[in-house]
């Protein structure tokens, strides 16, 4: 299965179709126009939110001999979303989770929003990362920062 197949058809209905019917529905052609407009706005919004964490986490932080160009996650940024936890979405990006080990659970807002939603039954199917590749992706972190430690104290 496919699973982003109705992704267009999905967004041209809750951004465009879905706010232009309730509004002409609600206060004819102007109140169409209005909530178009606030739609669009919330739309353009996210868009912009979504590419200011990936910008922050991959410009700044970067570190020599690893695998993301995105190394550091920034707690300032997990009001916007994924940002405090960015850097360990490129670890494994199909993992629900976007952190691993007991950092993993702290101040991920997106994590708990698909929890949320998989207990109202709207959200099947988690991807997560297996116990193995977990230790592997944590060796991992370990081992850079253990070398980025050797490189500084040179």
């Amino acid at each position: 299965m496919q699973p982003d197949k109705h992704y267009v058809p999905l967004l041209i209905l809750a951004n465009f179709a879905l706010p232009i019917a309730l509004g002409l529905g609600l206060a004819g052609w102007l109140g169409g126009f209005c909530l178009l407009v606030a739609s669009s706005a919330g739309y353009v919004l996210a868009h912009h939110n979504t590419w200011t964490v990936n910008s922050v986490t991959h410009l700044w932080g970067f570190k020599k001999g690893l695998i993301s160009s995105a190394k550091n996650n920034y707690i300032w940024l997990g009001p916007l979303g994924e940002g405090n936890h960015h850097a360990d979405h490129h670890d494994h990006p199909r993992d629900f989770r976007k952190g691993f080990g007991c950092s993993g659970w702290l101040l991920d807002p997106t994590r708990l929003a698909i929890l949320a939603l998989r207990a109202t039954g709207l959200v099947k199917g988690l991807d997560r990362a297996s116990r193995r590749q977990e230790a592997q992706i944590i060796a991992r972190h370990k081992v850079g920062d253990s070398q980025a430690k050797a490189r500084s104290a040179i």
